[in-house]
């Protein structure tokens, strides 16, 4: 199943559980807002009944978190309406807090093969019995070291990207990256610098139009379509947040979705509406 639509049906699941909140919470406002005298307002707050945001049926809505499950399902079981959301977010976790997880298994286990084998070497256990537990240990050793392998990968490629270039393909570091488009904008602005000055110098009308018309299509044609490559590839997210008028700039080379992990997919069971 697509993640798109696992994502649907969640956004489906909170806009529900946020409409049938927000209805009762509106109708709470308005009585508190009468004119009448407090014991009154807390009865008929009391008498409200939340309304199912499908067919608006006095029942409402049974909302539920089990674990990674999502429901949401009219209160009128029988006679309601066809409202019936289902989905499972799923098991994710940022790669490096696993890393280290699976680190330290890594570690448990080898210290529990060391001590077996000590056991086998001083006559503590019975062979027969210490090998067979042994050829487990070995085996959940190889299946957490392939793990370890698997998202240690994945860290990596988080650090590197592919770029193609007139020798084919290479894998950098982002901080390679950098160098390599600082310098390519260097030269661009080398290279305009030195049109200009020879437009400068010419005597030339005709001339100095073609000079100028060079320094600006380098301007517009490379610098500026490098610098917006520069800016895409160095960056998940760039913005500009404002708090009490200071304004601060906002860059995150990853997002944390991006370093995520995922452990069970996430899966659509049921979304009528």
């Amino acid at each position: 199943m697509s993640a798109k639509k696992v994502d649907e049906a969640i956004a489906a699941y909170y806009k529900s559980k946020g409409e049938f909140e927000a209805s009762y919470a509106r109708r709470k406002k308005k009585i508190l807002r009468e004119r009448i005298p407090i014991a009154e307002k807390r009865a008929k707050v009391a008498r409200l009944q939340r309304r199912c945001v499908g067919c608006k049926g006095l029942s409402g809505v049974h909302f539920s978190t089990e674990g990674t499950l999502l429901k949401a399902s009219c209160g009128q079981e029988e006679t309601g309406c066809p409202l019936d959301i289902q989905v499972d977010r799923g098991r994710y976790e940022l790669a490096p807090e696993l890393l280290e997880k699976l680190s330290a298994k890594l570690e448990q286990q080898k210290t529990e093969i060391i001590r077996l084998k000590l056991d086998l070497l001083f006559g503590l256990k019975h062979e027969a019995a210490a090998l067979a537990e042994f050829e487990q240990l070995k085996g959940q050793y190889k299946e957490t070291l392939a793990s370890v392998a698997k998202v240690d990968k994945f860290i990596r490629d988080l650090k590197t990207v592919t770029v193609r270039d007139i020798g084919g393909e290479r894998t950098l570091s982002i901080r390679e990256l950098d160098v390599l488009q600082r310098q390519e904008l260097a030269r661009l602005v080398r290279d305009v610098r030195v049109l200009m000055r020879n437009y400068e110098k010419e005597g030339n009308s005709a001339q100095k139009r073609a000079y100028l018309g060079d320094a600006v299509e380098v301007y517009t044609g490379q610098i500026l379509p490098t610098v917006a490559k520069a800016r895409s590839e160095d960056y998940a997210v760039s913005t500009v947040t404002e708090d009490h008028g200071v304004y601060r700039l906002v860059q995150m080379r990853k997002t944390m979705a991006d370093e995520e992990v995922t452990l069970s997919p996430g899966k659509v069971i049921s979304n009528k509406k």
